[in-house]
């Protein structure tokens, strides 16, 4: 059996759970390649027998590169594939599973993973994942790296009965303001979320170090910008990821002011929130004390973490409480 995960990871956290599974995966089947989705080619898995594919949980309109990956697999048919998502919820999202079958494959697995909220950026912070995953996290990841490779080669032998069926909905709590995910295997939906994907990008090109810096060029999951270009392109097309402004040095590359504060307000505004708070009791490994997350209804990414950079690839927050690192050690002491 010849295995491989593919994965998406904007702050490393689906990184992490992605080696885990990885490692796992190679102890039970003696190998298994790994490549970030950028690097991975949807027309060359025909030498794969199980592939495992993963990414953040974000609005589902916003995972376009995610989408367009699963469309352009070809030569799968009869492949087996798992799912595995971080989210600071922990819920896995349903809304591509069609999308696996629709290109010949048999879907064996999916599990999601709590991870700390880097944004976007009218997302209050701390967030309900900050200091994960953690050392369980990645124990359980690589546990079910072994599993997913024992549950297909059972599964090829004609043991159809460990197909799981499709994951529920996830939980929401109630008075949550955010709309359910559209099923991607409808044309109708996919038209409607396209509607969604309007974000204004402001660039000034005084304030930007191109050519010294080509950050925001290297990262963008849509190849959705190129400062080569005269003008410029800025996000088209965008996932609305809201990486460029967190990740540009100067401030060159924001969204506009109202873009954040809309979305500040459809996230925490109201008692949605507060409701989360609440159903945040279920879970465990909770490293922000509650008092802390209240404070989040106030303090979004883009109020708290308005200097820029306001995220810096494999270091985190440049100032400030890192979500995964920092809260985890502000517990432990």
């Amino acid at each position: 059996m010849k295995c491989v995960v593919i994965y998406f990871s904007m702050t490393g956290n689906t990184e992490l759970v992605a080696k885990a599974i990885q490692k796992g995966m190679y102890q039970a089947a003696g190998n298994c390649d790994i490549f970030p989705i950028k690097q991975a080619n949807p027309r060359g898995l025909r030498e794969y027998d199980l592939i495992g594919f993963g990414f953040p949980v974000m609005a589902v309109f916003s995972l376009q590169n995610v989408r367009e990956f699963i469309e352009h697999m070809v030569f799968v048919g009869g492949k087996h594939i798992f799912q595995f998502n971080t989210a600071d919820s922990g819920n896995i999202t349903p809304a591509f599973i069609p999308l696996y079958r629709t290109r010949g494959m048999t879907v064996i697995g999916y599990r999601a993973w709590r991870g700390a909220n880097y944004g976007p950026l009218g997302e209050p912070t701390p967030g309900f994942g900050d200091g994960h995953p953690d050392e369980v996290d990645l124990q359980e990841a690589e546990e079910f790296g072994r599993e997913m490779v024992w549950r297909s080669m059972k599964i090829y032998a004609g043991d159809i009965s460990l197909i799981p069926g499709d994951p529920p909905p996830p939980p929401r709590p109630e008075g949550s303001t955010q709309t359910p995910q559209p099923n991607f295997s409808l044309p109708e939906n996919l038209a409607e979320v396209k509607k969604m994907m309007h974000w204004r990008l402001i660039y000034d090109k005084e304030k930007c170090l191109y050519p010294k810096c080509t950050i925001c060029m290297d990262f963008c999951p849509m190849y959705g910008i190129d400062l080569t270009m005269n003008p410029p392109v800025i996000g088209n097309p965008c996932m609305t990821c809201m990486m460029c402004d967190q990740l540009c040095p100067t401030g060159a590359i924001q969204v506009d002011d109202a873009q954040m504060k809309w979305q500040a307000e459809r996230h925490t505004g109201g008692q949605g929130y507060a409701n989360r708070l609440e159903w945040r009791k279920k879970f465990s490994r909770n490293y922000v004390p509650k008092e802390k997350l209240i404070e989040g209804m106030s303090n979004q990414v883009y109020k708290v973490y308005s200097k820029h950079p306001r995220f810096v690839i494999g270091l985190g927050r440049p100032y400030g409480i890192d979500p995964r690192r920092d809260w985890k050690e502000v517990q432990e002491e």
